[in-house]
């Protein structure tokens, strides 16, 4: 089933922007495939969705609508937590190799605009994921 096009909308805009940031360097590690599994699966939200499916059909959309059709699609998003949940979880996904690379900080300030965010919601959201990942450091 492709995206967008049944009702787990919401649910689709959170692992398209993810996949967005692990393919903005043109190479996906099957260690960050299997980070965003794990985040998502962590989710309540996508208890019970086919998590796998969906991770395979946002890639596919990337393919077909290359990447700046797919950060278009952003633009529809109208709910201001659901554009702060995407964007998280986003730059979540961009961390999962403890560094955010210029690719993946060019996606994070796209995906941002597209969404029509403000430059401090995109820098506090930034410095939380930043530091969440740097306690491992510790």
């Amino acid at each position: 089933m492709a995206l967008f096009t049944k009702q787990h909308d919401k649910e689709d805009y959170i692992v398209l922007g993810m996949y967005l940031m692990i393919s903005s360097d043109a190479s996906i590690d099957e260690r960050e495939v299997d980070g965003i599994k794990l985040i998502l699966e962590s989710l309540p939200r996508f208890k019970g969705l086919n998590i796998d499916e969906m991770m395979f059909n946002a890639k596919s959309f990337i393919l077909e609508n290359k990447f700046e059709g797919a950060l278009a699609k952003f633009r529809e998003v109208e709910s201001e937590d659901m554009k702060k949940t995407i964007l998280i979880l986003a730059i979540e996904a961009s961390m999962l190799d403890h560094i955010i690379t210029d690719s993946e900080e060019d996606i994070i300030v796209e995906l941002s605009q597209a969404m029509s965010l403000s430059d401090e919601i995109l820098e506090n959201a930034i410095d939380v994921i930043s530091w969440k990942y740097s306690l491992d450091e510790h």
